[in-house]
Formats: C-alpha cells, sequence, structure tokens
C-alpha cells in the first residue's frame, strides 16, 4: 500500500526548499487534463452541472495597454486609464481610451505615431469589452496606418496583428487568427531577433487556431517549434528546458497521443533529475504528471472501471512506480503541505487509481481529499471528466453557426447515460442535429470521476454540455 501520511518538516534549514516546493506545487500539481467545470459550489442533484468542452490547457498572452509617448498628449490621462482598465470598469475605460484618441489626434495629427499609441489602445479596451467586430475593425485600420506610417518596424505592429488574431479568434475565425498570429510573431522576430522566449506565446496562439480546425499535424508543428525554440534559448539542464517539455507533454495527453506523452515526459524528468538530483522532491510534480499519462494508457485499452491487480513487468507497474517515488520523496523530506495542496494532490491521486481502474483505492483517496480542504470537497461533490476520447467533435469545421446543449446521467461508476437534448440554436438547424447524433456517440467514451459524496461515489441525474459550433473558416 501506499502511504499517504505527509510529516511536518524538522527546523534544519529547509525552510527555502518548502517554500520552492509549494510554489511548483501550487503552478503544477493541478495541470491536468482535466477540464474546468461551469457551475461553482456543490450543488443539488436538481441544479445544472456544466462541463465545459476540451480546451488546449495552453494560455494565451494576454493584451495590455501601450503606454503611450511621454510627449504625447495621451500620457497624461494613460495612469488613469490603466488603472480603470486594470480594476475592470470597462465603460470608464472605453471612454477614456477614446477621448485619448481625440486629443491626440487634435494635437499630433490623425497619422502621427502618438495617435496611434492611443488608437492601440482604444482597440484593445474594445477587445476586452466584448466589442468584436468593432475591435478587429480597429485593429485592421491601425495596422495599415501604422505600416504606412512606420514600415515594418512599426512597434504598433506587433500588438496589432496579435490583437487581431484574438479578434478573429473570438469572432469564430480560426484561418484568419492564425494568419494574424503568424505576422504577429514575424514582427517579434524584426524587432526582437529570431529566437526570444517572447516568441513563445505566439506559437501556443498558432496552435490553439490549427487545433480548433482540427488539423492536428498543423498545430504539432507549432508545439515542436516551441520545444526547439526552448532548446535553442536555454542549456540541457534548465528548468525552462522542462517547462516547455511539460507543454509539448500535456500537448499530447491532452490529444490521447500517449506513447508520446510518455516520451516527452521522460525528457523532462531526465532534465529535472540533472538540475536538482535524482532524489529532489521538486521532482514531485512530474512523477506524478508520468504516472496519470501511463494510467491513461491503461484506461484507453480496458473497459472502465475494473478491478486488477498489480504486477511487475506490467504498464500498470509502470504507473505505480513513479506515484510512489514521488510520495516517497514527499516523506523521506518531510515536506509539509497546506491543507489545500494536499487535497490537490490526493486528488489527482485518486484520479491514477481511478484510471486504472482501482476504483476502491481511488474513493478511499478522494474522501481523504475530502476531509482535508473543504473547497476540495466543494470540487469532488460534482463529477469531472478526467479523459476525452480522440473523436471529439470539434467545435469547428461545420457550415453554421450555433449551439447546442445536452443534459445527461453520470452514474457512480462515472459513466454517462440518459443522454438528452435542452437546446439547439438555431432550432432545427441541421448541422446542429448531426453534431448531436456525433456527440451522443461520443458522450459516453468520456472518462469521468463521478460526484464523490461524504461516504461513497454518488450518480449525478442533471448534468450538462454546452456545444458552441461554428464554421471553420
Amino acid at each position: 500500500m501506499i502511504d499517504l501520511h505527509l510529516h511536518r518538516p524538522r527546523a534544519d534549514g529547509r525552510k527555502h526548499l518548502v517554500r520552492q516546493l509549494r510554489g511548483v506545487l501550487l503552478g503544477s500539481l493541478m495541470l491536468l487534463p482535466l477540464t474546468g467545470i461551469g457551475a461553482a459550489p456543490a450543488a443539488p442533484a436538481s441544479t445544472p452541472i456544466y462541463i465545459d468542452p476540451p480546451q488546449p490547457k495552453t494560455r494565451l498572452p494576454a493584451l495590455t495597454l501601450h503606454a503611450p509617448q511621454a510627449d504625447s498628449a495621451a500620457a497624461a490621462t494613460f495612469p488613469a486609464l490603466q488603472q480603470a482598465f486594470s480594476s475592470g470598469r470597462l465603460d470608464v475605460a472605453r471612454s477614456q481610451a477614446q477621448a485619448a484618441v481625440d486629443a491626440a489626434a487634435k494635437r499630433h495629427g490623425e497619422r502621427d505615431p502618438h495617435t496611434l499609441d492611443a488608437r492601440l489602445n482604444r482597440a484593445v479596451v474594445s477587445l476586452e469589452s466584448g466589442e468584436t467586430r468593432l475591435a478587429g475593425e480597429l485593429f485592421t485600420a491601425l495596422i495599415d496606418e501604422a505600416s504606412a506610417v512606420g514600415g515594418l518596424r512599426a512597434p504598433q505592429l506587433e500588438p496589432a496583428w496579435y490583437g487581431l488574431g484574438m479578434s478573429l479568434l473570438a469572432a469564430g475565425n480560426p484561418a484568419d487568427a492564425e494568419r494574424a498570429f503568424a505576422a504577429a510573431l514575424q514582427q517579434k522576430r524584426i524587432s526582437d531577433g529570431l529566437h526570444t522566449p517572447a516568441q513563445v506565446g505566439y506559437l501556443d496562439a498558432m496552435t490553439l487556431t490549427a487545433s480548433r480546425r482540427s488539423r492536428l499535424e498543423l498545430a504539432d508543428g507549432f508545439q515542436l517549434r516551441r520545444i526547439e525554440l526552448a532548446e535553442r534559448l536555454y542549456d540541457g539542464d534548465s528548468v525552462e528546458r522542462a517547462e516547455a517539455a511539460k507543454v509539448l507533454a500535456d500537448w499530447y495527453s491532452t490529444t490521447n497521443r500517449h506513447r508520446e506523452a510518455l516520451q516527452v515526459q521522460a525528457y523532462r524528468l531526465d532534465i529535472l533529475s540533472r538540475a536538482y538530483g535524482r532524489d529532489d522532491p521538486r521532482l514531485v510534480p512530474a512523477l506524478l504528471d508520468e504516472a496519470r499519462v501511463y494510467a491513461q494508457v491503461i484506461d484507453t485499452f480496458r473497459e472502465r472501471p475494473i478491478a486488477i491487480q498489480t504486477r511487475d513487468g506490467t504498464i500498470i507497474h509502470s504507473s505505480e512506480q513513479p506515484l510512489n517515488q514521488a510520495l516517497r520523496l514527499l516523506k523521506k523530506h518531510d515536506v509539509k503541505l497546506s491543507a489545500a495542496e494536499q487535497a490537490r494532490m490526493l486528488i489527482q491521486i485518486g484520479d491514477v487509481h481511478w484510471l486504472q481502474g482501482d476504483r476502491k483505492r481511488a474513493l478511499a483517496v478522494w474522501q481523504r481529499a475530502r476531509t482535508a480542504d473543504a473547497a476540495a470537497a466543494q470540487r469532488l461533490a460534482q463529477p469531472e471528466p478526467l479523459e476525452w476520447p480522440t473523436d471529439w467533435p470539434a467545435q469547428a469545421g461545420i457550415d453554421a453557426s450555433g449551439r447546442l446543449e445536452l443534459r445527461f446521467t453520470v452514474n457512480e461508476r462515472g459513466r454517462v447515460g440518459n443522454i438528452e437534448q435542452v437546446e439547439l440554436l438555431p432550432a432545427g438547424n441541421a448541422d446542429g442535429q448531426t453534431l448531436f447524433t456525433e456527440l451522443r456517440k461520443a458522450l459516453p467514451k468520456v472518462s469521468f470521476r463521478p460526484a464523490i459524496g461524504s461516504e461513497q461515489a454518488e450518480k449525478r441525474t442533471d448534468v450538462r454540455y454546452r456545444h458552441l459550433f461554428q464554421p471553420s473558416s
């Protein structure tokens, strides 16, 4: 059996290590191929529980405001604009941004670089406010003006191309968004050089657009360019290179290519072992990630969940090894975790057992997570998808735009049943009806963690899934 007891650290100067590990655990333990739940706290069976569609786990860089030049008419009001924008008072920020454009145009002229800075901020505020079409128009006009005024090196071009890409993506046009992101990447290379860390965000954005168009090979290429960039920028035993490997492993895992994910996880662990040593607790997040991928391999090749035996030399044993090593390192180094951190880790360990098919151990570990932290108990009270099938319908590729909502049951074994259509917009849409048929076939293939009550797994009868569909270009 795995000993899950975590002990208080000795007062022996390990405080710095504990702080480092805590940061790693908070930032990494929950970067799983889980999809967020739309509802907040634990809900009665009569309250719908919303499940989000599978999404790439990479976070795209946020658009930020551009500080005007010091002698610009927009400079004096920029601090107030920035404060309103950062605090979410977007109505105020919108009027302030427009006032800055008007003031700059009056003093400097419409096509002056000082005015272009103010116009860039106006477009950013529009996009953040949800004015997708207006933002796209503003970014497009800004690109034309900045190119005419400043040429290829105009500083407004890179953020404007990226903003246009975000606008097109939000408007459901991933093909054109991808071209805009590629232009932003090209601008970054012109201004900063061929290999800089800031390019990573654009490659992630292009991965997202390619995946939304169901262009998996193209998305793979962007991810491979991402890790090649890390290999150029960082030494072989650098943590930054290991972090890039984690992103690539997560990508393969999310797209259900577990063999490739395991290869990259091994590469990641090798880097971290050289950086920290093979007996360092900072290896724990990578070990737990590796255990999970092994468990997903097991889950792929058999019906779930069934009782199994752990035997040496099997894929099941391979999954247990990194799991046990992670727990051994935590215990050996007397690493103390907060209640929330411990609960998060226990949920992940339970997920590994569940995917392996060992329901009894999974339920026992999840119960420990429930008692460790109230937030974990709320999270576990709702079913949560652990793994999505490879044939999950994309949110693109059909010649219509609309929304489909389904209702279904997730039973005590994490299995889906009683799938019903709740809403289809536009009503009677033929593409939407076809999509409903596809989802009815695909939804039972989703691996769910069932809802966990105070004593056992529980059935939830009103789980909802909303699927937005849109043209592929």
